[in-house]
């Protein structure tokens, strides 16, 4: 027999790692595919632009997400294993490892995406207003920023990204079915 606040904590778990797969899921079905699919000559900085947007809503919205709904796991676990329910506390356990196992993922494989992406963002976002502000100055025709050179490659980053996203988005979602399991 579980202890009293089980069902309501583990109802908790459920539901804040089931919005943090479907953050996830949405940032790689909805989200950037909505980028990837622009007209081929969208010029590389309005790409970026919108990577950018992107990255920062779901960067709120999900990875401070994962840790306390872990934690949260770790303490019912504890909780169902002091109140003598050691089945339901391992998988509590197995649970809260998988959701937090979007934190070392993201950090190995996807930062470092992020991270070209984002310095790739800052260095066309700067050329762009160098470029504006000579244009300004009637200094035509010095900097093409957003031409066609980076374009594919940008798309094709964008592209991995969204692969290693969909992967991510597995981690909460074993999380969730483990914990279901135990309703």
């Amino acid at each position: 027999m579980a202890y009293i606040l089980f069902t309501p904590i583990l109802m908790a778990i459920i539901t804040s790692a089931s919005m943090l797969t479907g953050c996830q899921f949405s940032l790689s079905y909805v989200s950037l595919p909505t980028v990837l699919q622009t007209p081929p000559d969208t010029p590389e900085h309005l790409i970026l632009a919108q990577f950018k947007t992107s990255f920062l809503r779901g960067f709120h919205l999900c990875p401070m997400n994962a840790i306390p709904t872990s934690v949260v796991c770790l303490l019912n676990a504890i909780l169902t294993y002091w109140y003598g329910d050691t089945k339901r506390a391992l998988l509590l356990l197995v649970a809260g490892a998988f959701i937090v196992g979007i934190v070392p993922f993201t950090l190995r494989f996807i930062v470092p995406l992020e991270e070209t992406l984002l310095k790739k963002n800052a260095e066309v976002q700067k050329a762009r207003g160098a470029q504006a502000n000579e244009i300004a100055g009637e200094k035509i025709g010095a900097i093409v920023v957003g031409s066609d050179g980076g374009v594919p490659e940008t798309r094709k980053q964008i592209e991995e990204w969204v692969r290693l996203n969909y992967i991510r988005t597995i981690f909460p979602a074993i999380g969730v079915a483990v914990a279901w399991s135990l309703w």
